[in-house]
């Protein structure tokens, strides 16, 4: 019978070390949820402020041939309130406008990237990281037939939004309604 005491008090000592075992790391994974709840949240409002930094400005940029040959190119990105963006060189090459896809970083910068075609299938990866009013990036040129060129540049936000050009028949039209 002491035996079986003693064995009985040894199984609620071990349960009772495994149970606290157990509530500590259900503590653990809770207090980790929250955490990856709060990062969550943080990436959310990161990710809208990048948006709206981005959001319906030019951003002149100097784009510098990363193998060290050529000479830098000068080009504007243009972000539209509708999540897409506009390499106007590229444009005047035949690239179109395209969506771009944003992820906030957990350091509060976001990082984005897009890919855009011409007609005859030739690529451009446009890449960059927003980290205050600051974006640095590449950008990749992938030919159909010939040599890939890539670019790196480094540009700082415009003061001011870009105004869409209303033609000169609507501005008068809004100034004799007043």
């Amino acid at each position: 019978m002491g035996l079986s005491f003693s064995g009985s008090v040894f199984a609620q000592k071990k349960g009772g070390a495994q149970a606290k075992e157990e509530a500590a790391l259900l503590k653990a994974q809770m207090q980790e949820a929250a955490r990856q709840e709060e990062l969550a949240q943080q990436r959310k409002i990161a990710e809208q402020n990048a948006r709206q930094v981005l959001s319906s400005k030019e951003w002149a940029v100097y784009l510098n041939p990363t193998s060290g040959k050529g000479k830098a190119e000068v080009d504007t990105l243009v972000f539209t309130a509708e999540g897409q963006i506009l390499a106007k060189n590229l444009s005047d090459k035949g690239y179109g406008q395209s969506n771009f896809q944003l992820k906030a970083q957990d350091d509060g910068s976001a990082a984005w990237e897009t890919m855009q075609t011409d007609k005859d299938g030739n690529l451009a990866f446009l890449r960059g990281v927003l980290k205050g009013r600051e974006i640095s990036g590449t950008l990749s040129l992938q030919p159909v037939k010939g040599t890939a060129v890539s670019y790196s540049y480094t540009t700082i936000a415009p003061v001011a939004a870009v105004v869409p050009d209303v033609p000169a028949k609507e501005e008068k039209s809004k100034k004799n309604k007043k």
